[in-house]
């Protein structure tokens, strides 16, 4: 077995396990929702709902989802109203099943789910154009973007818009030297009584364990815009989110966190106006961004 196909099982493994799990996750935390929402829209609606009602504001009659995962996103979209039929896939079965047995469940009929690799997808695109391709959390998983991104160009026409809202930071989701010792110092500023089990001190995944437990994990992150930029007109870019809440928001306990007392309230405003400063001022760079792509008119 090649390297290559060693790691599509790993990767394979690690999602149908993750389709199982029940975890927390930073954005579960109402004031970073409310936090990253507002970074988005400048108001509490979904940020999905808002750039489908509020910015793209056109119906889309074909729409192409990458890496859709169990399909939160996709029945989202199938409700605005505003798509008409959505094609999506994913990596793992597990993921799948569990997508269609809910829209079965719910009698959701114009989403159609497969079982698909970014690989199969590139040798076998589907033989349709598409009015909207979405990468939702998926194109940082990618390691050949380039030809992900060139072939989803070949399934667009003139009109059509790409989307994407993606983690675009450090690769493998690594910390940089600058977060991680910012991080350690906020650490050292919160009670132990509001730290999570087995957290007394900072913890980050290094190289070796993101290698074999998911390695694509942002493998090719940092160069998700730079490559969109030259495939695609990018005609609207904003940064949602930085490097601090959603690395240091596993070391919180969630409980607390989610407590809505005044400790809970104050601490959580104060990671959030943290992270606000830090990226202002630029001393921290985002490590989230959402967009939107056009293809390039020819000169």
């Amino acid at each position: 077995m090649s390297k290559s196909d060693e790691n599509a099982d790993r990767v394979k493994a690690h999602w149908n396990a993750q389709s199982a799990k029940k975890s927390q996750g930073w954005t579960s935390n109402g004031k970073i929702l409310e936090y990253v929402l507002k970074n988005i829209s400048g108001s509490n609606k979904f940020w999905l709902n808002w750039l489908f009602e509020d910015h793209i504001k056109r119906p889309i009659d074909n729409l192409l989802s990458l890496g859709c995962g169990t399909g939160g996103h996709e029945f989202i979209m199938a409700r605005t109203g505003l798509v008409s039929h959505i094609d999506a896939f994913d990596i793992s079965p597990s993921s799948i099943a569990s997508a269609r047995e809910r829209a079965l469940a719910e009698g959701v009929k114009n989403i159609s789910f497969e079982e698909k690799s970014f690989e199969d997808f590139i040798s076998n695109p589907p033989n349709k154009k598409y009015d909207a391709i979405c990468f939702f959390g998926s194109l940082h998983h990618v390691t050949p973007i380039e030809d992900v991104l060139f072939t989803c160009r070949s399934l667009m026409s003139d009109n059509s818009i790409l989307i994407f809202n993606e983690y675009t930071g450090y690769m493998y989701a690594l910390p940089s030297p600058k977060t991680e010792s910012i991080i350690e110092e906020i650490h050292k500023c919160i009670h132990p009584k509001f730290i999570n089990d087995g957290f007394e001190k900072v913890k980050f995944f290094d190289l070796e364990h993101m290698l074999k437990h998911d390695p694509s994990e942002g493998v090719r992150a940092p160069l998700i815009i730079p490559i969109l930029r030259q495939i695609f007109d990018v005609s609207f870019l904003k940064a949602t989110a930085g490097p601090i809440l959603h690395r240091y928001y596993s070391h919180l306990n969630h409980d607390f966190a989610n407590s809505h007392t005044p400790e809970a309230e104050t601490i959580m405003n104060l990671l959030i106006f943290i992270e606000e400063i830090l990226l202002k001022n630029q001393v921290l760079d985002p490590d989230f961004h959402i967009g939107i792509c056009k293809l390039k008119k020819a000169l």
